[in-house]
């Protein structure tokens, strides 16, 4: 599963930014969204 990988990288970019942690599960969410639409067009 790619996302297992993906996850933990995204989530330390967004300790490193210090960002509002309401923001960082929005950029999260966001990322995981344009991840699983490309595994749709991968299917």
């Amino acid at each position: 599963d790619k996302r297992k990988f993906d996850l933990p990288n995204i989530s330390g970019l967004l300790r490193e930014t210090k960002l509002d942690p309401c923001i960082a599960q929005f950029i999260s969410l966001i990322c995981d969204i344009s991840m699983m639409k490309q595994q749709m067009l991968e299917i």
